[in-house]
């Protein structure tokens, strides 16, 4: 038989080796710690240049205007900010 040290991380290590577990053990391993959570999706690059532009700012408003969202005053005085009136 084989003579163990004296250093407990060798002797530790010489055990493991002499008495692999041949099933996992649970909450030790790799199948206790949770999976990465996943990388947030980056927000669309062409997102930022509709919001400055008008023609596309003021096609939202009439939408939510013909759909009810918004009064007609609303419309006028967002249409009126964004035109620069």
């Amino acid at each position: 038989m084989e003579r163990l040290s004296a250093d407990p991380l060798i002797r530790a290590a010489t055990l493991f080796d002499v008495y692999k577990p041949t099933q996992p053990v649970p909450g030790i391993g790799a199948q206790s710690t949770p999976a990465p959570a996943p990388a947030p999706a980056a927000p669309a690059p062409a997102a930022a240049p509709a919001e400055e532009d008008p023609v596309a700012k003021l096609t939202k408003l009439k939408e939510m205007l013909d759909n009810e969202l918004i009064t007609q005053a609303d419309y006028d005085a967002a249409k009126n900010k964004i035109l620069g009136l």
